[in-house]
């Protein structure tokens, strides 16, 4: 599917993503082709259940992805430059400067044998700004509504809560000043209020700073409070991608109306909760046509036979035969 495209010229570009696990001698592709296209600034969604490749898409970008896994693009441009032809040790200065990625568990993004300081300190060392290393640090953790930063400073990972351990994470990504964050379910493990809190903060630095975000969420609201666009990913692929007021308002697949009726009837509880039946297709030995299909209350047998193209724009893009016409 090509990606819709944003007005101004693309921060990043990824055409065919295709990416392979080697286990116990089989081989298996989770990410099947995949184009996404992000504008200086733009926060892109990428939605779908757990399993759908959400995660692996984002750790392909950023290569950190384990040894078992092969990953392959037919184009890749960050900021015009080729990816491709960088080496691992090119691609790690620019990992470690203009492109980031914030964890769903930032527990895993800490040495519990270090303070916050340490933590801050050998950020600011790999943004080349050393002078004043402790006063940068403060200015980056009271951004993300610390209070006491330098108190929070003194502590070691295990003294902070989930929420100020994902703000402290957050104020070490926003440090570098990276153009373009990876944000994996960052609100995923924390509670409803401090989600909100979480939500707000990016919304501001997003403003203020003019980072690009993919956020990478399973929740429909919070891609509706946050993204400019969406792309729905089912099963390794983008199913549909296109501005946010779109595919809320106007759906074109099948799946993206399932994932928004059953977000619909979490928020009311006086509505029967909805689900999408079936489970994900297993993409050792997946099934012939559409990947959706044996789920799809609206498949056809044609559906069954033949994988469906991409229809629509530049703006808003389905994989669907029900758009066909549209």
């Amino acid at each position: 599917m090509t990606a819709s495209l944003p007005a101004t010229a693309p921060l990043l570009e990824v055409r065919d993503l295709r990416a392979r696990f080697h286990l116990f001698g089989s081989s298996t592709e989770v990410v099947r082709g995949v184009d996404l296209v992000l504008a200086p600034g733009e926060v892109l969604g990428l939605i779908g259940e757990s399993g759908s490749g959400k995660t692996v898409t984002g750790l392909s970008i950023l290569r950190l992805l384990p040894g078992n896994a092969q990953v392959s693009f037919g184009a890749a441009r960050f900021k015009g430059r080729d990816l491709g032809v960088l080496g691992d040790e090119e691609f790690r200065a620019l990992r470690g400067r203009s492109l980031a990625m914030i964890f769903q568990n930032p527990a895993g993004a800490f040495n519990p044998a270090k303070r916050v300081s340490w933590h801050m300190r050998e950020i600011i060392r790999r943004r080349g700004d050393m002078d004043d290393w402790a006063g940068v640090s403060l200015a980056a953790l009271d951004a993300v509504g610390i209070p006491h930063p330098d108190r929070v400073m003194r502590l070691y990972p295990h003294q902070l809560s989930g929420g100020m351990a994902q703000r402290v994470l957050i104020a070490m990504v926003m440090a570098l000043g990276p153009d373009l964050v990876v944000a994996d379910e960052p609100t995923t493990n924390l509670d409803n209020i401090v989600e909100r809190q979480i939500l707000g903060l990016f919304r501001r630095l997003r403003s203020r700073l003019k980072v690009a975000f993919l956020f990478i969420t399973h929740d429909m609201s919070v891609a509706a409070s946050l993204c400019d666009r969406i792309a729905v990913m089912y099963a390794g692929q983008i199913v549909e991608v296109g501005p946010t007021a779109d595919v809320l308002n106007a759906p074109r697949h099948p799946y993206t109306r399932g994932l928004i009726a059953t977000s619909v009837a979490l928020r009311n509880r006086t509505r029967r909760l909805q689900e999408i039946a079936g489970e994900l297709p297993n993409l050792a030995a997946p099934p012939p046509g559409c990947l959706f299909a044996p789920r799809c209350p609206e498949a056809m047998d044609r559906c069954r036979r033949a994988e469906p193209s991409a229809y629509g724009d530049a703006r808003h893009q389905t994989r669907c035969f029900l758009a066909e016409a549209a």
